[in-house]
């Protein structure tokens, strides 16, 4: 068992892809600022015991990256992918999402959170102090109630809101090579940036799979690619830097990689960065009576022009207020939402126009119609 107390919640089959042929990797860490150079990949992304000391997910992993690096080998070789090839793509974007200790954190903060609120109001209305015991007890609640295993668990469960997506894989012929992170599966949704859940339209999902291949898996509804190939080339050096600080982004502690390809940061990305990594991980909606609170997937917000992500031309058109994440699978009452969207904005506007970014009344009800129209074609849509 002591053999196993060391678990990767990135693994090292996926680590060793960006080492050199010694197992060396630079590592720059966020916090600190500092780089360090040629170090073991294997001593990174580990913990004690993370999945539990039974193993039982432990050795479950160890079986699925055996599959996965199979996989990534033949991507390697540009081989032909079969369905369960892609599958398996699928799985391993929503299985390394799910096992970070980045995703951990996130998930045990958003939990503590919601229970700290619902817990406050309970105490209000009883009259009872909110003190240093409560929050005791919160975390003790918490702590029973959420572990990594439990987050590989949803994992499984997920894979249903993703069969729909397509997947490319694009190799760079570039100077600039891809790093990772310690959360290297990164999710965005260029179409509504808010919106980064698994059933959203616009969802993009994306990872390198080695310093010159990263794996897409995409909305193609909304994102159109030229020609029908699995395997796509490119020789566009800016987009791998946008990546790479897509990375620096999503990153929890530290990046892995070439040091001359850690992102040169400046105050737009460290801003970007700020926003998805220090925002709260609940929103309230609704009355202070009736409170609805409302919880996300872990963010990664940040604007740069992707060539396999620009918006299909009939959406681009829709004005930002008037978009949402609606889901990719028709849903009846989404639609009777967004039929209704364009009245109910416009009677909005005439009490507090100031609070629409200076779009007018009729653009926000063509822009609310036009929405309504262009997701009655894509939910049709095969």
């Amino acid at each position: 068992m002591a053999k196993k107390r060391k678990q990767h919640f990135v693994p090292q089959m996926y680590l060793k892809r960006f080492a050199d042929k010694d197992g060396l990797i630079d590592l720059y860490h966020i916090q600190q600022a500092s780089c360090y150079k040629k170090i073991s990949y294997k001593d990174q992304c580990k913990r004690s015991y993370f999945y539990g000391a039974d193993l039982e997910w432990e050795n479950r992993l160890c079986s699925m990256e055996r599959e996965w690096h199979s996989l990534f080998s033949n991507i390697d070789k540009r081989s032909h992918l079969t369905d369960e090839d892609i599958n398996q793509i699928k799985m391993f974007a929503l299985y390394q999402r799910q096992r970070t200790y980045g995703e951990y954190s996130y998930r045990y903060d958003e939990r503590t959170q919601l229970y700290e609120l619902y817990a406050r109001e309970l105490y209000a209305h009883n009259g009872w102090e909110f003190d240093d015991e409560a929050k005791r007890q919160i975390k003790e609640s918490v702590n029973q109630s959420i572990s990594p295993s439990e987050m590989l668990e949803l994992a499984h469960n997920l894979q249903k809101y993703i069969v729909d997506l397509d997947v490319r894989i694009i190799e760079y012929s570039t100077s600039n090579s891809f790093i990772i992170s310690d959360v290297p599966v990164i999710a965005i949704n260029p179409f509504h940036m808010p919106s980064i859940g698994y059933g959203c339209v616009g969802l993009v999902i994306l990872f390198p799979v080695s310093p010159k291949v990263l794996v897409v898996i995409y909305d193609s509804k909304m994102y159109k690619l030229n020609g029908s190939d699995r395997y796509i080339v490119s020789n566009n050096e800016d987009e791998v830097v946008a990546i790479n600080n897509l990375q620096y982004v999503s990153a929890d502690e530290i990046l892995l990689g070439n040091e001359c390809d850690f992102p040169k940061t400046d105050n737009e990305l460290n801003k970007a960065r700020s926003i998805s990594r220090d925002g709260e991980s609940i929103t309230r909606l609704g009355s202070e009576d009736n409170p609805l609170w409302v919880m996300g997937m872990r963010k990664t917000i940040y604007t740069c022009d992707l060539s396999f992500a620009h918006v299909n031309h009939s959406f681009r058109r829709i004005p930002f207020i008037c978009r949402e994440g609606v889901p990719r699978i028709w849903d009846e009452a989404w639609e009777i939402k967004l039929k209704n969207k364009a009245k109910i904005l416009c009677d909005i506007y005439s009490l507090t126009p100031e609070k629409f970014q200076g779009y007018t009344s009729k653009e926000i009800r063509d822009g609310c119609n036009r929405f309504y129209r262009q997701m009655m074609k894509y939910w049709s849509c095969k």
